[in-house]
């Protein structure tokens, strides 16, 4: 198990996330048909989220767990229901319920609030029976500072993650690079991470924080694995990033001089 920091919620201010999904999958889940849509619609609006557009859905899910040694592929079929500006998207299935966004802030100011309603309706409306998996996914873009273009990235993220990169003999002939971790980050939670440089000269560090509790389904059950997901996975992402890093997602200033002038 990774020995992990206390993590540190204070707001970032030059975060990239292009995608951030909540999943939670469950049992004994009820048939969706028209009603069952519109009173999520219903629960939704009452707590001031509109999400009007209706999408009938063909799910292809890849499914990575402590149970089975190899990735599981689901079908399943479901709806979609999107925000006027397309930034919001809930999915409903009979056996999940899931949130995504390109418009994250933070967990506790915009995620966790339309999240909880949408498991409060999970709850009300499809009846599950237990929380079969839990799921927290972080996409971040990482990029270099603006006054440190020409920098080497092992002076930002955690140097083992870059070796490769800083290695001078490998970069001539390296065409690309990415390497997938499956970490045990306590709680009996896991994290597939998946890493590696981008096209754009970014750095892609993906975060898919899970947990496979079995437990009975409650409202507060829910909500209480999922923010202890949340606190986990900041804990991972501040740990695979260095002390300066944190400090110019944060808007702090970036000190000339470090590991590579």
């Amino acid at each position: 198990m990774l020995r992990l920091p206390q993590a540190d919620h204070r707001p970032l201010q030059n975060v990239a996330l292009p995608l951030v999904v909540a999943q939670a999958r469950f049992s004994g889940g009820a048939e969706l048909d028209g009603g069952v849509l519109s009173r999520f619609q219903e629960l939704l609006e009452e707590a001031g989220i509109r999400m009007a557009r209706v999408s009938p859905l063909e799910l292809n899910q890849v499914i990575f767990g402590t149970t089975t040694p190899e990735p599981v592929t689901s079908r399943t079929s479901g709806y979609q229901l999107i925000s006027a500006d397309g930034e919001w998207t809930a999915t409903i299935t009979t056996d999940s319920v899931a949130l995504e966004t390109p418009a994250f802030r933070s967990y506790e100011e915009n995620f966790r609030p339309r999240w909880h309603q949408l498991v409060i309706g999970a709850t009300d409306i499809l009846n599950p029976i237990s929380l079969t998996r839990s799921g927290l996914r972080f996409v971040n873009l990482m990029r270099l500072p603006e006054r440190h273009p020409d920098s080497e990235w092992a002076r930002w993220m955690r140097p083992s993650l870059v070796a490769v990169l800083d290695d001078v003999w490998l970069s001539e002939g390296m065409l690309a690079f990415s390497q997938q971790l499956q970490l045990d980050i306590g709680d009996g939670f896991r994290c597939g991470l998946r890493s590696g440089p981008t096209d754009d000269g970014n750095y892609l560090l993906d975060l898919d924080n899970y947990g496979e509790s079995g437990a009975l389904w409650t409202l507060e059950r829910v909500m209480d694995e999922f923010d202890k997901l949340n606190a986990r996975g900041v804990a991972v992402f501040q740990s695979m990033i260095s002390a300066e890093m944190l400090g110019n997602l944060r808007g702090d200033e970036v000190p000339e001089g470090g590991q590579d002038e």
